[in-house]
């Protein structure tokens, strides 16, 4: 599951501000997102043989993509993509 997340790369920084900018000028909006975020959610926990596991990946991924996009990361690109290898990494392991 914390393959979808591999792609941060190519994430679109637009795409999470908008995101950011609705959650706080228009809460509503953001129910469908909220939506599928709850559907990820489930299929983690119904589909991974660690389901804690797979959500504390699916989150630490989450934060590096943030932490980029909002220009905060305190790390390289190429220290971003080693953490997300490590990342996958143990979700082979674990999961």
């Amino acid at each position: 599951m914390l393959g979808a997340n591999a792609c941060h790369e190519v994430a679109d920084p637009g795409v999470y501000l908008s995101l950011l900018a609705a959650s706080a000028h228009k809460p509503e909006l953001m129910a469908p997102v909220k939506e599928t975020l709850a559907e990820y959610y489930q299929r983690l926990q119904n589909e991974s043989s660690d389901p804690d596991m797979a959500t504390i990946l699916w989150l630490a991924a989450e934060g590096l993509i943030f932490h980029a996009i909002l220009g905060l990361a305190p790390y390289s690109q190429s220290e971003k993509n080693r953490l997300f290898q490590k990342l996958m990494q143990i979700s082979e392991e674990a999961l």
